[in-house]
């Protein structure tokens, strides 16, 4: 549906949904839910339910309903205790555990009698957030006993351990051989921007709760980006005693980090409050063997705000503020000349959502929520070489978000709108300082100190979009996940696009089997990031052409993909979960982007279409004897087909201007192994350990300058197969809490990521990436001192 579809079918579409029910919270933890009977059958009213959960503080108490019901949400993955208080009856208590692939479990507790053995029966357990999703959940546990990454690549390296995911440089990465970054949630509420270390400061793990990786059959309730969806859970006061720490940490390249936090809760008023500052020699991941001029920091400020007026009503305010200032690296070359690129960043974050509950199965929430975000990248002596640039780019999301659950005994539907205003400016330079750097036939050779390329822009779009999906479970064996999204974007593309979500899965009681498939039509609107100086008609003359009609020949157009899957969960006993899949991406206009020579600046490119498709497979081993972990495998194949039909290119097209050519795109990794394991001792000592294979992703050099590069470089290509060769980095951690009977525990960590200190690299002469060096052996340590209120 294109500009002229009509827009009123998006409001019949949020005012049916809205008839249908109300809020259900975030998919990212789960939900325990049943009905309490007594001996006959009969449902008790206004008995009392407790449940106390493994994460440290988290604990709700509730009543039953008129219909003997009762509703935990937001439960964080784990180990569960269920306290039920019946008048006329003796207390009981039930422990289960909530897996890592449960998001909704119904207990019905029936009373046998005043003094008799009480029973909690599992009627039914619900793989989530969809039962033919795919996806990986980490709770604070696993966030915080897992090898000690830089504090701006740390949550990527949480969302890497999926399998699937391909890392590159500075923290970007690729989810299922996607160019453009994944879809961020942040306690229901979508981050639209870039959020590798080159575009912004990525967010702190410091904060997070439970994180969720969704890879397939994305929920109805979340579009923009096609990927994937990283979806995280905030902590929160409400859910732990007063306590606090200060963490001090140092380690490789002169790095250091000062890390301080405070939570808990008076009463219904929860408070959480964090910040940090970190720096280090080696902040981005240079283009170069030597580590020249990389020295960076970066500084976290976050605060929650929760209160609960009633039993039935939650507020949650969040306010934070982030910063990135870092060099530039620089070529041998460039720093031979002097150049002293750096670059700033900058945001800023408030939402605050009001939840209400109406009944145990009808809940609402609505969310007004604004983000603010600069980079400037900064030359003020005019160093560059062989460019001069300078860039300042600002951007907003401003918006509101509501939706609507119900909760029957066959259905879980949910409905919602989003609305958010995007003001976007930008201010771009560009100056040749050094001719003969440059290729002799460039357009930018026109372009001196004395007569730059100047671009300045500013513009307001908005998106609109709304959502119904519903989660029908036939009987004890079918499952069934139906979800229609309904996307307006208006700023650069002016599209109207219907998004149906469709999956299925088959249970199987007797061997603990689920069987599942499922077909997503995606779609995704270009990255923000550089988009209005892409796509204007100034640009053209960059790259050598020029419309004088004020068009461009470049026009962006909406992502469209059909996505399919299908594959099963096996459950192995009661430690043990093993699942397969497979998956075929069929994609038009397939966003990719592009590095600006060998600067630090990247602009958005779409290719004609994309064809990717691979099988991942993964074990987890639930807790046994003190041991958890993982082991998994992908394999994967992303072929791009030219030519190139969207954005700014400005290195010669060749073989992306010809079309019908297909070439392996930068994601396209064949194989992938990883294995991860932690034990904790019941004395608070623990270790754990990850090693990482990669089979290796394209290269582009000609074959007669492979003598001539540095022969470290040379081992770490195959000129066969043009592509980097295999790796293996094994990286470790281990920890000791003391005192912790104390009000005044103390813990210790130390961790070495690439221990054998494997030297590799992430891409090599990349037309779209450029080069980036993989990071050496690096030691961390980091003291912790914590305190509990007494």
């Amino acid at each position: 549906m294109k500009k002229n579809g009509h827009f009123f079918l998006m409001v019949l579409v949020v005012v049916c949904g809205m008839l249908f029910g109300a809020l259900r919270q975030a998919l990212a933890t789960g939900v325990v839910r049943g009905t309490v009977t007594d001996p006959s059958g009969a449902v008790i009213v206004k008995a009392i339910v407790r449940l106390t959960s493994k994460a440290p503080g988290y604990h709700r108490t509730i009543s039953t309903d008129q219909e003997g019901r009762y509703r935990f949400s937001d439960v964080p993955s784990g180990q569960f205790t269920l306290h039920v208080e019946a008048s006329g009856f003796a207390p009981v208590d039930f422990t289960d555990e909530g897996h890592n692939n449960a998001a909704v479990v119904l207990h019905n507790i029936q009373f046998k009698g005043a003094t008799a053995v009480q029973q909690i029966t599992v009627i039914e357990s619900v793989l989530g957030p969809g039962a033919s999703s795919t996806h990986v959940d980490f709770d604070e546990d696993e966030l915080e006993k897992r090898p000690m990454a830089p504090p701006n690549k740390d949550l990527p390296a949480v969302v890497e351990s999926v399998p699937g995911v391909v890392p590159e440089e500075n923290g970007r990465m690729h989810l299922r051989g996607a160019e453009a970054q994944p879809q961020y949630i942040l306690d229901g509420i979508p981050i639209s921007e870039n959020l590798s270390s080159t575009f912004a400061t990525a967010l702190d793990t410091e904060n997070v709760r439970s994180a969720q990786v969704i890879t397939g059959n994305l929920p109805a309730e979340f579009g923009e980006r096609t990927a994937g969806v990283i979806n995280l859970t905030t902590k929160s006061g409400l859910e732990m005693p007063w306590n606090g720490g200060l963490s001090l940490s140092g380690g490789s390249f002169d790095s250091g980090a000062i890390d301080a936090e405070a939570g808990g809760h008076i009463k219904n008023v929860g408070v959480f409050v964090t910040a940090d500052t970190s720096r280090s020699d080696r902040f981005l991941d240079p283009p170069e063997i030597d580590n020249f001029h990389n020295y960076g920091g970066l500084a976290h400020l976050f605060s929650r705000f929760d209160w609960s007026p009633s039993s039935k009503d939650a507020i949650h305010l969040t306010l934070a503020a982030n910063g990135s200032n870092f060099q530039v690296p620089n070529l041998a070359e460039q720093q031979e000349e002097g150049q002293r690129l750096r670059q700033e960043l900058r945001d800023d974050y408030q939402a605050i959502s009001w939840s209400h509950t109406f009944s145990s199965a009808t809940f609402a929430d609505i969310a007004l929520f604004r983000r603010s975000s600069a980079a400037q990248l900064l030359d003020p002596q005019i160093t560059g070489k062989p460019f001069f640039l300078d860039q300042n780019r600002r951007q907003r999301s401003e918006g509101l978000r509501a939706t609507l659950s119900h909760d029957w005994k066959t259905n879980l539907l949910k409905t919602g709108i989003e609305i958010r205003r995007l003001p976007i400016s930008e201010r771009f330079t560009l100056a040749v300082t050094d001719p003969e750097d440059v290729e002799e036939d460039s357009p930018v050779q026109d372009f001196t100190p004395d007569n730059p390329f100047r671009f300045s822009e500013k513009r307001t779009g908005t998106v609109a979009s709304a959502f119904v999906q519903d989660r029908l479970r036939i009987g004890d064996h079918w499952t069934f996940d139906l979800g229609l999204r309904l996307d307006h974007p208006d700023l650069v593309v002016h599209e109207t696009e219907l998004s149906p979500r469709i999956g299925v899965a088959y249970h199987i009681i007797r061997t603990n089997t689920t069987l599942h498939a499922s077909y997503n039509r995606l779609v995704q609107m270009p990255p923000l990031e550089n988009i209005l100086l892409t796509s204007s008609p100034q640009a053209e003359v960059l790259q050598g052409e020029e419309d004088t009609e004020g068009g461009r020949e470049h026009e962006f157009e909406m992502e469209e993909q059909n996505q399919y899957q299908f594959g099963f969960q096996q459950r192995l006993g009661k430690y043990l979960q093993f699942g397969a899949v497979h998956y075929v991406k069929n994609i038009n206009n397939f966003m990719d982007d592009e590095q600006l020579f060998a600067t630090a600046i990247v602009f958005p490119v779409e290719l004609a279409r994309a064809d990717i498709r691979g099988t991942e497979v993964r074990m987890d081993v639930n807790p046994l004897a003190s041991w958890n972990g993982y082991v998994s495998y992908a394999n994967a194949r992303a072929t791009v087909t030219a030519p190139l039909v969207g954005g700014l290119f400005l290195e010669p097209e060749g073989e992306f201007a010809e079309a019908g050519k297909q070439f392996p795109a930068d994601s396209d990794e064949r194989n992938e192994v990883q294995l991860g394991m932690t034990y904790t001792h019941k004395s608070g000592l623990w270790g754990t350990f990850d090693t990482r294979y990669d089979s290796g992703i394209p290269s582009e050099f000609a074959d007669a300058d492979f003598p001539t590069f540095d022969p470290r470089i040379q081992k770490e290509l195959d000129p066969v197969r043009h592509r980097i060769k295999p790796r293996t980095i094994v990286n470790m951690a281990a920890g000791v809490d003391l005192f912790r009977e104390s009000h005044y525990p103390v813990s210790l960590q130390f961790g070495i990521n690439n221990l054998f200190d494997r030297f590799y690299l992430y891409n090599f002469h990349s037309i779209f990436s450029g080069t980036h060096i993989g990071r050496p052996r690096e030691a961390v340590v980091r003291l912790t001192f914590h305190w509990k209120a007494k």
